[in-house]
């Protein structure tokens, strides 16, 4: 990003009982202090900050300095990186570092990271003392577009993805843009994934939006005086998308359940690859399946998948799956713990155009498997 990135104006969320801001800019983790100050009295003097051991040597220091010239007293606890951290054991570690720090009910746990870090923070401070408050400072550009905002917090089970969750709505949301520079390009990929999903809900004009970003990074890069306007407005509208659909639906009770586009499929992959494909990655899979069903299935034309694919294979994305047809069926069964099931039947997002998708819960297993085959980068005849 540049170094003076265009500001967002900040985005409300309103929730039953209260709302909270999303503020967006660069720069924000230096002046963390004073906007955690202008909170109010919700907070005590006394934090945990949970980040994990990639980003702590990076912005654990600047964060802690802020927040101590501002009158606070924090501390870290420091999650290892990647996906294995989002368990039970892990989540009993940040309960013990509550206790050894002595946080009571008006400290804060502060969640400085991408969504792992944000999952297992936000359900520590659900659970911990019954609920502690609870400030969200996205570090991935995943994060920052997706798990941040919503409430959504929870831990990993062996059988599947967020088994064990709860609602916990931070207090505030802090996106500071120029973390975004220190992110290697696959995680930048990861978020756009998330980003294309949002465009494909939202409408046509979003998905060329995000389409021309493909452009500006293929010829420019994601680092750019260039890409960072196409970014930031990438960022705002997959933010805008899925703040109106939570404050719509702030339970998952309905149209919530649109923002898992390609989730079904993707978080099946993710459980049987054992989380060697990261989730961006596999929202990416996830979307194309979600599109390659749903023209199977008459609903959306050819050319809409075969525009994904191309925005996809554009931002260096997935659009391949080796070994999908051999295992095809084991992908299957890992979609069987899904938490997004009704009953015994699995629920999945389709797509009629952008902008117009809806909840299918009679898909068969004939169709699921079809669609994962496609993914095989080898045709049928050729795999043993």
């Amino acid at each position: 990003m540049s170094s003076q990135p265009e500001a967002i104006e900040p985005l409300a969320v309103e929730y039953p009982g209260g709302s909270y801001s999303v503020l967006v800019g660069s720069g924000l983790l230096e002046r963390l202090g004073p906007l955690v100050r202008a909170l109010g009295t919700a907070i005590a003097d006394r934090f945990l900050l949970v980040t994990d051991e990639n980003v702590e040597p990076l912005y654990a220091d600047p964060v802690l300095r802020s927040l101590q010239s501002a009158g606070y007293r924090a501390s870290v606890f420091v999650l290892p990186a990647g996906e294995g951290s989002k368990q039970l054991s892990q989540l009993s570690d940040v309960y013990q570092a509550c206790v050894q720090r002595g946080l009571d009910r008006r400290s804060a746990i502060l969640a400085l990271g991408g969504g792992v870090v944000g999952d297992v923070a936000g359900f520590a401070a659900a659970t911990f003392l019954r609920g502690l408050p609870f400030v969200q400072i996205p570090t991935t550009l995943l994060a920052m577009v997706d798990s941040s905002i919503g409430g959504k917090v929870g831990v990993d089970l062996p059988q599947g993805k967020n088994l064990v969750g709860a609602f916990k709505q931070p207090l505030a949301v802090f996106v500071d843009t120029a973390c975004l520079s220190s992110l290697p390009a696959r995680q930048l990929r990861a978020g756009a994934a998330e980003i294309a999903k949002a465009a494909l809900l939202s409408g046509d004009a979003c998905l060329v939006d995000v389409e021309r970003l493909a452009h500006s990074v293929e010829t420019h890069g994601w680092i750019s005086t260039e890409t960072s306007p196409l970014l930031l407005r990438a960022v705002r509208a997959a933010l805008l998308c899925k703040r109106d659909i939570v404050v719509a639906d702030p339970f998952e009770q309905g149209p919530r359940a649109l923002l898992n586009l390609g989730h079904t499929f993707a978080h099946a992959i993710e459980v049987w690859s054992r989380y060697e494909i990261p989730h961006g990655e596999a929202v990416a899979l996830g979307i194309l399946c979600a599109l390659r069903l749903s023209h199977a299935r008459g609903l959306c034309e050819p050319a809409l998948v075969t525009r994904i694919h191309a925005l996809l294979n554009r931002l260096r994305l997935p659009v391949k799956l080796a070994r999908a047809g051999l295992c095809a069926h084991e992908i299957l069964a890992c979609m069987q713990t899904d938490k997004k099931r009704k009953g015994t039947a699995l629920r999945f997002i389709l797509l009629r155009q952008p902008g117009a998708a809806f909840i299918e819960d009679s898909v068969g297993e004939a169709e699921v498997l079809a669609v994962l085959r496609e993914l095989d980068p080898k045709p049928s005849s050729d795999r043993s």
